[in-house]
């Protein structure tokens, strides 16, 4: 899904939490470097957004701009030097 949104151009930012492996933040970070897309680091494991939001998820894309504005705002974001061949 967070692929699909950036691949389709609608995401305007994607959060990650703290404990997500490696190589899921190495392919976030391929596709939003490929697809001109800020990553932010949500400064929680996916625990903590499981007992937030009742679902446990480590990586989500935001598609409002007014909303990823302000979340980014608050967030770190993750700087992507990621090469893309």
């Amino acid at each position: 899904m967070m692929k699909d949104s950036c691949v389709n151009g609608i995401a305007k930012g994607v959060l990650v939490a703290d404990n997500i492996s490696e190589k899921s933040l190495k392919e976030v970070k391929f596709v939003c470097k490929k697809y001109n897309v800020p990553i932010y680091s949500l400064g929680i494991s996916m625990d903590e957004v499981g007992i937030k939001l009742g679902k446990k998820i480590g990586i989500c894309s935001v598609c409002d701009k007014g909303f990823m504005k302000k979340i980014g705002s608050v967030l770190e974001e993750i700087q992507n030097d990621t090469e893309i061949l």
